[in-house]
């Protein structure tokens, strides 16, 4: 509820994911609830909601990241562009913590807009961090990754996100290619795949869910152990959040979440040399109606800054 009788709440905060398991899910359903309300509410001016987590950020020596609770910055980025007048803030928290009183004192200022209106920061301390981005160069990798004739699992719609990589992984190594997805490939990737095997490339195309973990097990029995994946399947989202259902949400989660997770218990055993997710900027912008799709691939950001064992 964020109205007490007649009058709307101001400022909003959410606490619970502090502390949590690594239930991220939970979580995001939780604050999409919460979001939905917020959008059927008449909020005064200045509205601000707080949502504080732990998990999402690591510095050094730090345990290491809990990547689903990266969903949370889904709702939190595409809430402003959504709900007229309201503002966000995702802050960062070590939990326990070892200073109480200093963590709900900075933890108070936030909530009441402290700073200026960055939309991420994450408390240590007396310190406070926000985030920035800016341009990162790109150095020509002095030995590449691949092995010649290597075996490299490709997900996602049988469509030119998956071909452009396998005709470039065959053409650098000879590799041979595995191509899953959902459904079956159309006429012109179907013709991009005829002009791999004409030049001598082994393509086996598996129609199968990645979130499905007993397809992916029955690719590891057919085909033995790995060199390397590009993890490219996913389903966009679409709609506000107010109107969107859980369902939904969760069909638009489930290829980078319950694909991701599925992919590192079925080959995380393999000796990758590499291990490509392929996100979106959606995760840093979070346009109109793009809540799920953003929280997605926030958690494969999460996942790539992570220590999971696939990761690199």
């Amino acid at each position: 509820h964020v109205t007490s009788g007649k009058t709307a709440a101001r400022w909003i905060v959410s606490l619970r994911d502090v502390g949590a398991a690594d239930d991220g899910e939970i979580g995001f359903e939780a604050l999409c609830a919460l979001g939905k309300s917020l959008a059927e509410t008449a909020l005064p001016p200045g509205a601000r909601l707080t949502v504080v987590a732990n998990g999402l950020h690591a510095f050094a020596h730090e345990q290491p990241l809990l990547p689903t609770k990266a969903l949370l910055q889904g709702p939190a980025r595409v809430l402003p562009n959504e709900v007229p007048g309201l503002t966000t803030r995702v802050v960062d928290i070590v939990w326990p913590a070892e200073n109480a009183e200093t963590l709900v004192e900075a933890l108070l200022a936030e909530a009441r807009g402290g700073g200026s209106a960055e939309p991420f920061v994450a408390l240590r301390g007396r310190d406070r961090w926000v985030q920035t981005v800016e341009p990162a160069p790109i150095a020509a990798p002095a030995q590449t990754p691949l092995r010649e004739g290597g075996i490299y699992l490709i997900t996602g719609r049988l469509s030119a996100i998956g071909l452009v990589p396998a005709e470039d992984l065959f053409r650098r190594a000879r590799a041979r290619l595995i191509l899953l997805g959902r459904s079956a490939p159309g006429a012109e990737v179907q013709r991009r795949i005829d002009a791999l095997r004409a030049a001598g490339a082994e393509v086996a195309v598996v129609a199968a869910d990645v979130a499905n973990e007993a397809a992916l097990r029955r690719v590891r029995e057919q085909f033995g152990p790995l060199n390397g994946m590009i993890h490219a399947a996913g389903t966009a989202g679409g709609g506000a959040l107010a109107r969107r259902t859980p369902a939904e949400r969760t069909g638009v989660l489930a290829p980078k979440v319950q694909g991701t997770l599925a992919l590192d218990r079925v080959f995380g055993g393999d000796a990758l040399d590499f291990f490509v997710v392929m996100s979106s900027l959606t995760a840093q912008l979070g346009e109109f109606g793009q809540a799920d799709y953003a929280a997605a691939n926030a958690f494969l950001d999460g996942c790539s800054n992570s220590c999971v064992t696939l990761f690199v």
